[in-house]
């Protein structure tokens, strides 16, 4: 028998070694079809206190760095707001501006009225034609109140968004007042998700038809009971302002709630994920 040489010995040692290895599948030749990712939306809100003429640098400053795709603005001017979209585009950030207007103002918006404005990404977001719809408190107070709400199209997913500014007509802190029930009742009339911001004039527990008879959860505060919470403050030692959402919506990471210089007021800023059919 003859020996095998030192040539022969290195691929029949392959062979040997190769043997219990299966064959590699063929190549799959198919395109595998990218997974579908729910978008997302950032959202503010934030009363600027714009008791004044032109746009304090702060406001400018704050959404540049913030960048959110919807942001809601209260007690701010008409002059105010156009000219604050004006300064963002050169910051190259392009929003549409939808605006409401509320109370006339004696010596802010050189003697014009302030509102409730509402910016839109044009980048991210789509207002829905025909969907802007502007509404009226029943208010007791020197102020023209209410609230303007929009369809929001991102990424084919639809969003209800209002922003309001009600008033507290309960004498006191501790019960619903008429705006927050009128917002539950409303509410009750759309369908989809629904996101709600603004500055309620409402501690938590005055909040509670929106949180147990309208659905609501608290962007910033999430607790199974959050009429009962006192909440991170946003006006002193207070929570007045809020991010409310419900029907798709799901938050992403922490809700913000920061201060500015530029207002009396802090700005609550959330993410969310939208799992909502288009």
């Amino acid at each position: 028998m003859r020996l095998l040489t030192r040539r022969a010995l290195v691929p029949a040692t392959l062979l040997v070694l190769c043997a219990g290895i299966p064959a590699a599948a063929p190549a799959d030749t198919g395109s595998t079809p990218p997974v579908a990712t729910a978008p997302q939306v950032t959202v503010m809100t934030w009363n600027v206190w714009g008791a004044e003429d032109g746009v304090p640098s702060g406001w400018r400053k704050v959404l540049r760095n913030q960048r959110a795709d919807i942001v809601s603005l209260q007690e701010i001017c008409k002059n105010q707001a156009d000219r604050l979209r004006q300064q963002l585009r050169q910051d190259r950030l392009d929003y549409q501006l939808t605006w409401r207007e509320a109370n006339w103002h004696p010596f802010a918006c050189r003697g014009g009225h302030q509102g409730q404005a509402v910016l839109t990404r044009k980048d991210k977001v789509r207002v829905v034609a025909g969907s802007v719809e502007p509404f009226e408190y029943k208010s007791s107070d020197s102020q023209y109140r209410g609230y303007v709400a929009l369809t929001a199209d991102i990424d084919g997913q639809r969003v209800r968004v209002l922003n309001t500014h009600p008033w507290n007509d309960t004498g006191g802190w501790t019960k619903p007042t008429s705006n927050v029930q009128e917002l539950a009742n409303l509410s009750k009339r759309w369908t989809g998700p629904q996101i709600l911001t603004g500055d309620f004039n409402a501690v938590p527990k005055m909040m509670e038809p929106l949180y147990r008879d309208g659905g609501f959860r608290d962007a910033a505060d999430p607790a199974p009971d959050p009429w009962a919470r006192p909440g991170r403050p946003t006006y002193k030692k207070m929570k007045l302002d809020y991010i409310l959402y419900r029907g798709g919506p799901e938050t992403v990471g922490q809700t913000q709630v920061l201060s500015s210089p530029s207002s009396d007021h802090h700005l609550v800023l959330a993410t969310f994920r939208l799992s909502g059919s288009p």
